[in-house]
This record gives C-alpha cells, structure tokens and sequence, in this order.
C-alpha cells in the first residue's frame, strides 16, 4: 500500500494527505492488533485442560527421534549379530557373507538380500529378509519383548516356478544365439529342448519324418 506524497506547498491538498496518511496507518495499525489477539485466542489453552502445553510437549516428535527410528539404511557387516538389529529401516546383505542370526539357508545360498525391520507394536518387531535373486521366498519372525524368536520361511512355489522358467529361457536364448552366430550347423536337440517355451524364435529347416 503506498502512501499519498506531500509537496513542498503548505495548502489544503497536502493537509488532507497528511490526515489520510494517518487514517490509513491507524487502520494498518488496528487491523494489526485484531490478528495478534486472534492468535493469542487460537493457541492459547483450553479452559477444560484437556490439552496442556505439556502433553504437547510430550507428544512432539524431534528431528533426532525421526533420524533414531526411521533412517536407519546400510549394509551389514560381515558376522553381524542380525537379532540385535531392531531398529526401524532396511539393510542390505551381501552375497557370499556370513551373518549371525539368519537362516542356515541364507549363509548356505550365499545371496544378496534386504533385511527390513518395521514396528509390529509397541514391544514387538518384525524382521523379514528378502532374497534378491528369488523374490518367491521369503523370511520373517516377529521379535516379542526383545525375545528371539524362529524365523518362519514362505515360499511362492508358483512365482519360483515363474522365475525358474525365466531363467532358463534366457540361457536358451543365449546359447542358441551364440550358436547361430558362431556356426553353421544344425543345433543340436539338447539346445532346443525347450526351445518351444521361448517366444519370437523361428527355427527353419526340413522335418527328417516327412521326407521319403
């Protein structure tokens, strides 16, 4: 809001600038004041105290709380005691290291992982270690009042399989590529056994039964 300007002449004009100068200042000025009581109004206390600044307090979460529950993100070190991990975040296991407190399995496989750990309660926990080289199993337990417990294993036999067929038709497709490129022979029926199950591949040739 800009103000009127004065000039240099004593005269009426400028007079009444003046006055409405201060008429606008004093208005800026009561306006002010209306907001400041209306906030001391809206923070202030309820008469009931159901709600004190002091269990306002209590419940006030800090930046140093959130980085202790929530930003725990690394990568475990070798022969890692994992059951005395209980704090909130994700944590990767590397292939071919060992850990304290996993599976058997987990060690024997020797694969890379995520372990994640999340709030089940307010004294339990949950811990589950996902296998990155076989989304179709995983390992979970829940950690009751800082007791160990069992890890339970649940295993996607129909998305293992998914996963198996995918990996094989991809080694099927590479050797059969190599092969057609290095080579001008026919390929030989160990490399196409399952030869049907790989899509957008055209083997041409002459059907040795249908010949005289």
């Amino acid at each position: 809001m800009n103000l009127k300007r004065s000039d240099v002449f004593w005269d009426r004009t400028n007079l009444n600038n003046i006055n409405d100068n201060w008429s606008t200042i004093e208005r800026l000025l009561t306006d002010f004041q209306i907001f400041i009581d209306s906030m001391k109004n809206f923070s202030s206390e309820p008469k009931d105290g159901s709600v004190t600044s002091t269990k306002i307090a209590d419940k006030s979460i800090t930046n140093l709380k959130l980085s202790d529950q929530y930003n725990a993100a690394r990568v475990l070190q070798a022969n890692e005691d994992v059951t005395k991990i209980n704090r909130e975040g994700l944590y990767f296991l590397s292939a071919n290291t060992s850990y304290v407190g996993v599976p058997d399995a987990v060690n024997i496989a020797t694969f890379s992982g995520i372990l994640r750990v999340s709030a089940y309660s307010q004294y339990h926990y949950t811990q589950e270690i996902h296998d990155l080289n076989n989304n179709g199993i995983i390992y979970s337990r829940v950690v009751k009042n800082n007791a160990n417990t069992q890890w339970k294993l649940h295993l996607d036999e129909e998305k293992l399989k998914v996963i198996s067929n995918e990996q094989t038709n991809n080694k099927l497709m590479y050797n059969l590529n190599v092969f057609e490129k290095y080579s001008n022979e026919v390929i030989p029926d160990k490399n196409i056994v399952y030869a049907n199950a790989i899509q957008d591949i055209r083997i041409e040739g002459i059907d040795k039964k249908n010949t005289c």
